[in-house]
């Protein structure tokens, strides 16, 4: 009665039981905590304490004052407070603190008023915890309507909701007011967002004269719902870049550590993704780009539902409860212990997410023969994992999958059941480069083409039509909107007037073309089937120059897994068939602009890792007949590459890698005692599309230019030509990258134009200057026995590599009685007069060195010194 308050003060505690309802019946009553005294009112989530008023219109408040017992509130409601006063009577509407040890803890602070910090006060140098907690629809007349932290607070606030408060006074700050000289308070996880200010000053947050040294620090939170004027520093303030930390804010740009810029419509695929803002559900959706955003450190190990973080934790106060693979026991993911905190995946009744890291044992389900994704939920296939199910199901639910550049999602489904789901593929083609096209195919039944174009994007998705070629392979290029190659035209160019297509199908290969890198959409039911492609050769009115042009065909991998391309060159289906004979089992494609082969177990790079065949990866392949090639499902669909791919089974060869200024091509000879010297079906791998002014190598034999070359072992040697093409005049080096399995041979290099023969065992690369152009006749390899090698005199044993190149002299390190040695190195004319020296080089085997001669044309002396070792030598200056 007559505003008189309840204080609890030294040696008195009170105790409130779960359910029961505190109500205060005069205007402005408190309950004051102070001394030692306590407070401890802890309900339940099924029966909580609530502090109210009783006919009223308002109570005063809930005030700690100075007492240093421990009190806690857990699973209360603080509604209807008021204090408007000045000083302690205008701090807090609903809790005001002045304690270090005090937990605010699953509370709900609502419709409370006051001066400052409409919900809760926390006075100056105090740092009480608050947690798991809403602070909403909260007032305050001049700072503060949801919470408001003085001088020198060092709180930390976590999982908590503070939404739909305002401040209606001068000062501002409608969600969160941090005043003057506030310090290290940390929010760790909070969802502030919807919150106002009547002078639109800090309408989420408002930081009042914080130094940047001494400011509180945001973390993993998301500052949402207003789109202008959410956060606020006052008096000329600076941000620091520390204030917000894996954040997700609206409207943000730059300036903060790992923040996330969210869209202000909830539903935008940029967005926060609530489930329902407008009914108050800040809960966030699995498609938020806040899911599994934030940052481990600090972070609390369970959400505002006591839920566990999973993974990476999720931005805001919610987690998104998911199915995280671990694989932690076996690869059977029926087992809960495979699992984050053990969630295991019942029937369509999670979202399921396969990660990409931390996972060293993939997910299997043969045994059991169906696996559903339920309505409304997701399976994630992230990029790089695997998944291997015998059958999935998808109800109107979601499978998304990852192909990023580098890693690749894999999905080994033996048959998919699409009861009105949905897919969403995600494929990342690299673009920005007139040369990245990028030969692709689709995993579903059907694909439009208009998938792949996007404004602004130059973007072109184009087939090609074996029997258009007449004297040059381009020709055969055909885009979807009906653009026809011409090389002929001068210069080369698209012309319009073919036939206007708008489908990718299963089993052919398409060329792709964008000027930016995007990331691209696929969606439709994924093809799990077996596949028939047929191949032709060359049906059309025209007949190529050159008839090994004929045949090429572009088809590609139809699974969103790897193909296993030797399986399909080893069923029966294709063997037994008439014409398997002309079907050439080498395979050639693009993968960010570099073109790859694939014959036999040999690949060409030598960087070619995992399945050559990757999902949506296209591909050619040449016959000399119309053939159906057939794809098998069950024995053709992989996740792992063959094993002979991982060096288990070691193939005989030399690997040639030619190089000039950061570009590099490689050819390679390989030896087995089943290839011939003439072309194999098996072991050869076609040059393909050797272009003019695009460095390659390539061997000849037979007036054949190979990539990848089979012959077998030499019974004493044999020679092969070199193809070299030099894109511009300068220096080059060809290096044996590798010389494998042929310890009984010697292989060497001859330059016909130095009259100089290297032994490439030993020295391993020889560098060289070329002008731009073809060159075929200028170098060959040769494989010799040991016993029958090269006589010596025909070897060169000089240990210095000496040419030159415009004004440079170029020096290439041989032997090995310099590797390692430092010396010097001068120039002199024929008269003996010094052009230059160099002193304090250091001879590395194999390294090249080189020297700026500004004399002009002519013959030059080259004198190199270490110690008492010393060479002469003579280079000629053009």
């Amino acid at each position: 009665t007559g505003n008189e308050d309840l204080t609890i003060g030294t040696g008195g505690s009170l105790s409130i039981a779960a359910g029961v309802i505190v109500k205060f019946c005069t205007t402005a009553s408190d309950l004051k905590i102070s001394g030692s005294g306590s407070l401890s009112a802890i309900g339940t989530s099924s029966s909580l304490i609530t502090f109210t008023k009783d006919t009223q219109a308002t109570w005063g408040h809930i005030s700690f004052e100075g007492s240093t017992g421990s009190s806690i509130l857990n699973n209360c409601i603080i509604e209807y407070g008021l204090k408007s006063g000045s000083g302690v009577e205008g701090y807090g509407g609903g809790v005001h603190i002045n304690s270090n040890s005090v937990s605010v803890i699953n509370c709900q602070v609502r419709n409370n008023s006051a001066t400052w910090g409409g919900g809760i006060f926390v006075n100056q140098s105090v740092n009480p915890s608050i947690s798991d907690s809403k602070i909403y629809s909260n007032t305050a007349s001049l700072g503060g309507g949801g919470l408001y932290f003085w001088n020198y607070s060092h709180s930390i606030v976590t999982n908590c909701l503070v939404y739909n408060n305002t401040c209606t006074g001068s000062y501002g700050g409608g969600g969160v007011f941090f005043g003057p000289s506030v310090g290290n308070t940390l929010f760790y996880n909070c969802t502030i967002s919807s919150n106002t200010s009547s002078v639109n000053l800090g309408k989420n947050i408002l930081f009042y004269n914080n130094t940047r040294a001494n400011r509180p620090k945001l973390y993993n939170s998301i500052i949402w719902g207003s789109n202008s004027h959410s956060i606020d520093y006052s008096n000329g303030q600076i941000p620091s870049g520390n204030d917000f930390n894996y954040c997700a804010i609206q409207g943000y740009t730059s300036g903060y550590t790992s923040c996330i810029n969210l869209n202000g419509t909830n539903g935008d695929p940029t967005g926060p993704n609530f489930v329902d803002p407008n009914n108050l559900d800040y809960s966030i959706k699995f498609i938020s780009p806040c899911r599994d955003a934030g940052i481990a450190a600090g972070a609390p190990s369970t959400d505002i539902l006591g839920k566990f973080r999973i993974g990476l934790p999720d931005i805001g106060a919610y987690e998104v409860q998911y199915s995280r693979w671990t694989g932690t026991i076996s690869n059977d993911l029926r087992i809960p212990g495979n699992w984050d905190q053990s969630i295991t995946p019942s029937s369509g009744a999670s979202d399921v997410i396969i990660p990409k890291t931390g996972v060293t044992t993939w997910p299997v389900n043969i045994s059991n023969p169906s696996f559903e994704i339920g309505s409304g939920k997701f399976l994630i296939i992230d990029s790089g994992a695997h998944l291997t199910l015998a059958t999935l199901t998808n109800t109107s639910g979601t499978l998304r999958a990852y192909y990023n550049l580098n890693n690749l999602a894999s999905m080994n489904i033996g048959n998919y059941v699409d009861n009105l789901g949905t897919e969403e593929l995600s494929l990342y083609l690299k673009g920005n480069n007139s040369t990245m096209w990028h030969y692709i195919s689709s995993p579903v039944v059907s694909l439009a083409t208009s998938v792949f174009y996007y404004t602004g994007s130059g973007a072109a998705v184009a087939e090609y039509r074996e029997n258009l070629i007449n004297n040059n392979m381009n020709n055969g290029w055909v885009t979807s909107s009906g653009y026809h190659y011409n090389p002929a035209a001068l210069p080369p160019a698209w012309e319009s007037g073919s036939t206007i297509w708008s489908n990718l199908l299963v089993g052919r290969g398409y060329n792709y073309y964008g000027k930016s890198s995007k990331t691209f959409t696929i969606q439709g039911a994924i093809n799990t089937g077996d596949v028939s492609v047929n191949l032709v050769y060359n049906s059309g009115s025209f007949t190529p120059a050159n008839t090994v042009e004929r045949g090429y065909n572009l088809i590609g991998n139809p699974y969103t897994c790897g193909l296993n391309w030797d399986a399909v060159m080893t069923d029966p289906l294709n063997t037994t068939q008439s014409g398997w004979s002309d079907v050439e089992q080498s395979i050639y494609f693009r993968k960010n602009g570099v073109s790859y082969y694939y014959v036999g177990g040999a690949t060409l790079p030598g960087d070619m890792a995992g399945n050559p065949i990757a999902p949506m990866q296209g591909f050619f392949i040449h016959t000399k007949t119309n053939f159906s090639l057939e794809i098998t499902a069950a024995t053709t669909k992989v996740h792992t590459i063959n094993p002979r791919f991982k060096g288990v089974v070691v193939i005989p060869l030399v690997r040639l890698q030619l190089q000039n200024s950061g570009k590099t091509d490689e050819t390679l000879i390989r030896f087995d005692d089943k290839a011939t010297i003439s072309f194999d079906n098996s072991f050869d791998a076609r040059k393909f599309l050797s272009e003019s002014g695009v460095l390659s190598i390539s061997s000849s034999l037979g007036g054949t230019e190979y990539a990848i070359n089979g012959i077998p072992f030499p019974e004493t040697s044999v020679s092969i030509p070199l193809i070299i093409n030099a894109s511009s005049t300068g220096t080059y080096t060809i290096t044996a990258t590798e010389i494998l399995g042929i310890d009984n041979y010697k292989v060497y290099l001859n330059d016909k134009v130095q009259n100089l023969t290297v032994n490439l065992s030993d020295i391993k690369s020889y560098s060289f200057d070329a002008t731009k152009g073809l060159s075929t006749d200028r170098f060959v390899i040769t494989i010799s026995k040991i016993l029958t090698a090269l006589p010596e005199n025909r070897v060169s044993d000089k240990p210095f590599n000496i040419y030159s190149s415009g004004e440079q002299i170029k020096i290439q390190t041989f032997g090995d009685i310099w590797n390692g040695k430092s010396g010097g190195i001068k120039v002199l004319d024929m008269t003996g007069r010094i052009i230059t020296t160099e002193g304090n080089v250091v001879f590395s085997k194999d390294e090249l060195h080189q020297i700026t001669v500004r004399a002009g044309s002519g013959i030059y002396i080259v004198e190199i010194r270490s110690g008492a070792m010393r060479y002469v030598g003579k280079v000629v200056v053009r």
